[in-house]
């Protein structure tokens, strides 16, 4: 049994593919499942990290059955700052590798453009992320590592540039469950970039565009939320994201002590995540205006969407559409019933870029303005995001602040924080990789 690198390879110029870092599964189709658990904190976070390996010759390009790998871990993810609602993220990793194979002829005494050349045109790569949180899509990581099994299987021989039959085929064999979707979608994403040679916004059709991320805190008293809202004032983050949607009278509270401690002129949008009804939203949303509150985000349950409509035509505030908007026959039914002023996507929810796109498009026809939000992602999807971002002018919201909630940053490479500026990379793809070192004591278990 051969012993081969577990992550994809990275963009970074001179990369060497290495036999020896992680055991890997031979040439027997056989499936490779690696596991790693570590302690419990405030909120848990787990993750799947696939890796299928292909063949690459003569200019065809495919998914082969020669070589799959899985790998699962768990890690810690605390929210330093302020409460909220319990969590259960869990994170989906999936890289598509499209060539990993011995004759790669390229060793440590090679220069790096030839290194760069060969890898260019022998390993391909594309890793993708989802975050599947139950009480929002449905999913967790062990019932999507059990349903990746077959997916797998089903993408196993196929093309990986042909996406979007890729992506269909997994709708057909597969309801819902977009947080797994998403991290199949934004591999096969990845790796068609990197067959281009684009960043994965040029691949969507964009070009590289100043992006600037609000950030978050969580309920707490008046007075800690409102020393909070000036430490992310302070740290160069140009919105505040509230978190609201307890009580609704004291949320006013809240809000009315935070304006005073930002000062007037700094965006506050505020996040109920559907804990009023629509009585209390519009009390809520009325209370709220003459502290200039730029967006009420998701006052109703998600199922409410003629809740959701009334609370806009009595709302001074505009209302964004959240958990009620997975897909774009969502955004359809939303836009056709006039039933918010914004919508809220996240590549977890809609299943990936593809469907994002889908939503996007829905929301220009109606006249509508888009934020692009996150889970509990690591820079990795958070970067597949903010390329998304890039593509489209539509999105004129950025909420992916995710990462620094994170105990830690297993990430190489891909996107990077200046303050509240989100700063994209130059390279083929998303540009974002996993740490080796992170992965190399994991628990392994080989499926034949």
């Amino acid at each position: 049994m051969e012993t081969w690198q577990a992550l994809a390879p990275t963009s970074a110029p001179g990369y060497r593919a290495r036999r020896d870092d992680v055991p890997l599964v031979g040439r027997d189709h056989e499936l490779g499942l690696l596991r790693h658990a570590a302690g419990t904190s405030i909120t848990h976070e787990r993750a799947l990290l696939v890796l299928l390996v292909g063949d690459v010759g003569m200019g065809k390009t495919r998914l082969a059955d020669e070589v799959s790998t899985w790998a699962q871990y768990e890690h810690d993810a605390v929210l330093r700052e302020g409460r909220c609602l319990p969590y259960g993220e869990a994170n989906v990793w999936w890289p598509v590798a499209d060539a990993l194979r011995e004759g790669l002829g390229v060793g440590e005494g090679d220069d790096e453009e030839q290194a760069a050349s060969a890898l260019a045109t022998a390993v391909l790569a594309g890793l993708g992320e989802g975050s599947p949180l139950e009480f929002i899509v449905g999913e967790s990581q062990a019932s999507d590592f059990e349903i990746a099994k077959s997916l797998a299987r089903l993408l196993i021989g196929q093309d990986p540039l042909a996406l979007h039959e890729r992506m269909d085929d997994l709708d057909r064999s597969l309801v819902g469950n977009p947080a797994l979707k998403c991290a199949v979608d934004v591999a096969l994403h990845d790796l068609v970039a990197k067959h281009a040679g684009l960043p994965l916004y040029a691949l969507l059709g964009g070009g590289k565009r100043e992006i600037h991320t609000c950030k978050t805190i969580g309920i707490d008293e008046p007075e800690i939320m409102a020393r909070r809202a000036a430490e992310v004032k302070e740290g160069g983050f140009p919105a505040l994201k509230v978190k609201v949607g307890v009580d609704w009278a004291e949320d006013v509270r809240r809000i009315r002590a935070i304006r005073q401690a930002l000062g007037d002129g700094f965006p506050i949008r505020i996040d109920a995540n559907q804990g009023w009804d629509p009585p209390e939203a519009v009390l809520a949303a009325r209370a709220l205006a003459p502290f200039d509150v730029e967006i009420c985000e998701q006052p109703v349950a998600y199922w409410n969407y003629a809740g959701l409509k009334h609370v806009r035509e009595h709302s001074p505030l505009p209302v964004m559409a959240d958990e009620s908007l997975f897909d774009h026959r969502d955004a359809f039914k939303l836009a056709s019933m006039g039933a918010c002023d914004l919508f809220n996507i996240k590549l977890a929810k809609s299943g990936g870029l593809r469907t994002a796109a889908k939503i996007d498009a829905v929301a220009q026809a109606a006249g509508i303005r888009c934020m692009v939000g996150c889970m509990a992602e690591t820079r990795l999807g958070l970067g597949a995001a903010a390329h998304f971002v890039s593509a489209h002018p539509n999105v004129r919201f950025v909420d992916l602040d995710a990462a620094f909630f994170l105990a830690e940053d297993p990430v190489v490479g891909g996107m990077a924080y200046d303050g509240g500026r989100v700063i994209l990379p130059d390279v083929p793809g998303h540009g974002a990789d996993i740490d080796p070192g992170f992965l190399a004591g994991l628990e392994s278990i080989t499926i034949s």
